[in-house]
């Protein structure tokens, strides 16, 4: 079956996070797997922040919360082979490299100005496609990608001296303050 998931990376704090995602720590640790949404602090100055929703960090969440901080946004989905991993900033994207192998195994495409081995790993990949074809090589560019900016990839961590909490969204995570309006008011923009 394989994962199906969603995981961001900054190196915004913790709280930070917590506070964007209108969130809040239950009281559960363990590894970042264990729960639907858990959040930790890698020793490298990232925070990772995990989802057991693929969809979970698509827009307009990740647009939306790297108006706060700069990230990057991982999506997996091992049972039809998509990969895609997005760094964002400001509200906007600024890259952005998938792999669609369901359909078609030689698919990888990008927008924006991805790291510059982006180019290098495809040839690779392709090179080593070419002579075995029970692997999908493409499928894993994206997330080396990732592994390559902020040190995770959701199937090769294995510290176990990091503990991630499990998180509890609150309302229907909206920052505090932007739900505070009533219903006409959300309606027609006002206060």
């Amino acid at each position: 079956m394989g994962f199906r998931i969603s995981w961001l990376a900054t190196q915004a704090s913790e709280d930070e996070v917590i506070a964007a995602l209108s969130a809040s720590r239950t009281g559960a640790t363990g590894e970042y797997h264990d729960f639907d949404l858990s959040i930790g602090r890698l020793a490298n100055g990232w925070t990772i922040v995990w989802s057991n929703d693929e969809q979970f960090f698509d827009d307009p969440l990740s647009k939306r919360l790297s108006k706060t901080f700069p990230l990057l946004a991982c999506w997996v989905n091992e049972t039809i082979m998509h990969s895609r991993a997005r760094w964002l900033d400001g509200g906007d994207e600024h890259w952005v490299v998938w792999h669609e192998g369901d359909e078609n195994r030689d698919h990888i495409d990008s927008s924006g100005n991805p790291p510059e081995e982006t180019a290098r790993l495809i040839t690779e990949a392709r090179m080593c496609q070419m002579t075995d074809e029970e692997v999908d090589y493409l499928f894993e560019i994206p997330l080396q990608l990732a592994l390559d900016v902020c040190g995770f990839k959701h199937d090769e961590f294995f510290d176990e001296t990091i503990l991630f909490a499990e998180l509890k969204l609150h309302g229907n995570g909206v920052p505090a303050g932007e739900n505070n309006k009533g219903w006409l008011a959300r309606i027609f923009g006002k206060r």
